[in-house]
């Protein structure tokens, strides 16, 4: 889960610091939305080093 700490505290669209996650993927840089950063970083290593192939859903669904 991408956004833990938002689901926390009841925010399942938006983060702990209240960004919305779902609409801020091309949104770069770890000090601006640090979750979306390293998600992009994991992907772009994957795909450049594993030979799987795995499917995510980067989407949030309500509750």
């Amino acid at each position: 889960m991408l956004n833990a700490d938002g689901v926390i505290v009841g925010n399942y669209r938006c983060s702990l610091v209240g960004r919305d996650v779902n609409r801020t993927y091309n949104i770069f840089g770890p000090d601006r939305i640090p979750e979306v950063h390293y998600t992009r970083k994991l992907v772009q290593y994957c795909q450049e080093t594993c030979k799987d192939v795995v499917f995510c859903d980067f989407h949030g669904h309500s509750q």
